[in-house]
């Protein structure tokens, strides 16, 4: 599979062996630009939230496309428990809970990390909650060339189950 939607091998896939023990094997695949766009990916998580405590996520973000990205912005929805104490970025929008930020540009293959301190309160009612938090990343424009094929038209489908049949609307 290539990186991302806008590369294709150059060569076809080749068969590899890992000899014992089965340690690391690094293989490189040539690869060429399907179109001239940037891919951009981005990931948040963090391994544990305490309340009444400080914690903090991890957003990490990708350029996989084929040309440098330029005015690169993370917009992060935080659950509405959580306060943002801290972040690596400074924060170019704030809506409520939902925080923008301005990161830098991306050359082709390169990554970056956004780090963001919060602060979950001490109400004992909040214990045990789970706290939704996502992250998007702009410019999220898609400049792959749509398949010529394609008429445009789309298909909507519903179902549900009856007994021991699915039945298709």
């Amino acid at each position: 599979n290539s990186p991302a939607p806008y590369w294709a091998s150059c060569v076809a896939i080749p068969i590899v062996t890992a000899p014992p023990p089965y340690d690391t094997l690094l293989t490189d695949f040539p690869m060429s630009a399907l179109s001239d766009c940037p891919y951009l990916t981005v990931d948040i998580g963090t391994p544990f939230i305490r309340w009444c405590s400080d914690n903090y996520y991890h957003v990490s973000y990708c350029n996989e496309g084929t040309m440098i990205a330029n005015q690169i912005s993370i917009q992060v929805d935080l659950d509405s428990f959580l306060s943002l104490t801290n972040s690596n970025y400074p924060v170019i929008q704030q809506n409520g809970n939902t925080y923008t930020f301005a990161v830098d540009d991306l050359d082709i293959g390169e990554c970056g990390n956004l780090r963001l301190d919060v602060e979950l309160g001490c109400d004992t009612e909040i214990q045990g909650f789970t706290h939704c938090t996502q992250a998007h990343i702009f410019p999220d424009s898609i400049c792959a060339p749509f398949n010529m094929d394609w008429d445009g038209s789309s298909i909507e489908v519903q179902g549900f189950c009856a007994n021991d049949s699915v039945h298709f609307t």
